[in-house]
């Protein structure tokens, strides 16, 4: 490999879209260390007046909020486990990463993860066995196959082969940089990056593909003080005495990075922060009157500096400056009048700071777009949006979330099947194995074209709101009729809302 540390095109333009996505997720001490990255400069602001500008804004917590919904709407449910009945499942299954980590808990870790970037890998690994050991000694010295999770900027390469007029991954990618202990008080970051590929070792009769896995370390001595790059491992994994013809890694939710279904969110958070630093620069701006003094002599304090040159001569220097007034309700001030026929003037001026108002707006705008995207997740109550709408947006999200949830289980599985048999399960039973994270969030959700059409017969006067419930939304009568209670309030206030005069923001 020319370049170990080369990385996909598509890393590179997904990179920064996971770096928003975890920001956004991690709140605003991730966000504010981002400084001009998430939160330009003002024009002609100084270092020091940034730094007030960045301290005053209030990053709200919108993206975090959505991402534990949908966490918590994947595991709304415990998974189902089927097929996990025999001694080796249920060993492996305790600690499937050989950290003691149970697969309830690697995938809980792993899902928290893969929401925020919509990306992810399962790596099938395998302890090296020395050759010549047996089944029984194998078994006693605990050599036997694990899981690895890998984030979605750990993944940094990868390729794809047609093998037997199949598209199957080929080369993989892996940094997998970790620290050593130099002493009790010191550490060093060792970078290393493992390699995964299939090599053809056919002739001309036959293709004969081989996994292979290179671990790579830059080396630092003496001689290589920036380092060099050095192959210090080489594996070529067996199952039941064959070479593996595939690359054991499963993508979640999909094989090439998509975009999060956090990023709109995440976007919209982001400018909503910008809204709320420039709405509260203006409240600083505008709420803050400046003192004015017209056709006035203020006392003036006097300062003179003497130096002496090498000649022994002094010079002297005497400097004027107006003493400044003192503010408050106890001190008297005595000024001198400048010019005749002019009366000396000390007043405040106060902005009317008009500009708040509508910095205001925008900020209630960017949050009811907020609230749009990540639906009832964000809400506190359904506020304006009336039941059917609200509804809808619900069947949008779970719809996202568990085609994602679906692609996800799918992984899963075939990382434990192939664990499973790896670590001496029978075939035939191994791919009984079924790892399956709910995806019903809500029940007997209508689709959106019918909904849809029902919204429009309701709204034409063709249609009850207890049939449109029934008929349109699969509730039963009472839940119909409550729900219908609940649109009437909803509406009500709706009106009282609209034709009330001023209005506050409500975060």
């Amino acid at each position: 490999m020319a370049n170990v540390t080369s990385t996909h095109p598509d890393y590179l333009e997904y990179t920064p879209l996971w770096e928003l996505a975890r920001a956004s997720v991690k709140g605003q001490a991730a966000i504010k260390a981002g400084g001009e990255r998430w939160l330009p400069k003002p024009s002609g602001a100084s270092k020091e007046k940034y730094a007030a500008y960045l301290n005053r804004a209030v990053y709200s917590a919108f993206t975090a909020r959505v991402h534990e919904g949908l966490y918590g709407q994947v595991f709304s449910k415990k998974p189902e486990i089927i097929g996990a009945e025999s001694e080796i499942a249920k060993n492996f299954l305790a600690n499937v990463d050989k950290s003691g980590n149970s697969l309830i808990q690697f995938v809980s870790d792993l899902i928290n993860d893969t929401l925020k970037t919509n990306r992810s890998a399962i790596l099938v690994d395998h302890d090296p066995v020395p050759e010549g050991t047996d089944v029984n000694q194998k078994e006693h010295d605990g050599y036997r196959a694990f899981l690895r999770w890998y984030k979605a900027e750990d993944i940094e390469d990868w390729d794809k082969t047609v093998i037997n007029n199949q598209k199957k991954i080929s080369l993989v990618k892996l940094r997998e940089n970790y620290s050593v202990r130099i002493d009790d008080f010191t550490s060093k970051t060792i970078e290393r990056r493992r390699v995964l590929k299939l090599e053809n070792r056919g002739n001309e009769q036959a293709d004969n593909w081989v996994y292979v896995v290179d671990v790579w370390e830059l080396i630092k001595d003496d001689k290589n003080k920036d380092g060099k790059w050095e192959i210090v491992d080489h594996f070529e994994p067996e199952l039941d005495g064959k070479k593996l013809d595939f690359i054991p890694i499963f993508f979640l939710p999909a094989d090439d990075p998509e975009e999060s279904m956090l990023l709109p969110i995440a976007y919209e958070n982001i400018g909503h922060y910008q809204l709320d630093a420039d709405h509260k620069n203006n409240i600083h701006l505008t709420t803050t009157p400046a003192l004015f003094c017209e056709n006035v002599e203020l006392a003036m304090k006097r300062t003179v500096t003497r130096e002496t040159d090498k000649d022994g001569k002094v010079t002297e220097t005497e400097t004027l400056e107006p003493v400044p007034l003192t503010l408050g309700g106890d001190v008297a001030n005595f000024v001198n009048q400048i010019n005749e026929g002019f009366s000396p003037r000390i007043h405040y001026v106060e902005p009317t700071g008009n500009g708040a108002a509508a910095s205001l707006a925008a900020k209630k705008d960017s949050k009811e777009n907020i609230e749009a995207l990540g639906g009832d997740l964000i809400k506190k109550k359904k506020g304006v949006e009336t039941a059917e709408a609200a509804r809808m947006h619900k069947s949008t999200e779970i719809s996202v979330l568990g085609s994602f949830a679906l692609d996800c289980s799918i992984a899963i599985t075939g990382a434990n099947r192939l664990a499973l048999r790896w670590n001496g399960l029978q075939e035939v039973v191994a791919n009984e194995f079924d790892f399956i994270l709910p995806t019903d969030y809500e029940t007997e959700i209508a689709g959106a074209e019918k909904v849809q059409q029902g919204i429009n017969l309701f709204r034409d006067g063709l249609l009850s709101k207890d049939t449109f419930f029934t008929d349109y939304l699969n509730m039963s009568e009472e839940e119909a009729q409550e729900e219908a209670k609940q649109i009437t309030q909803e509406e009500s206030s709706v009106y009282k809302e609209n034709n009330m005069e001023g209005e506050g923001e409500q975060e």
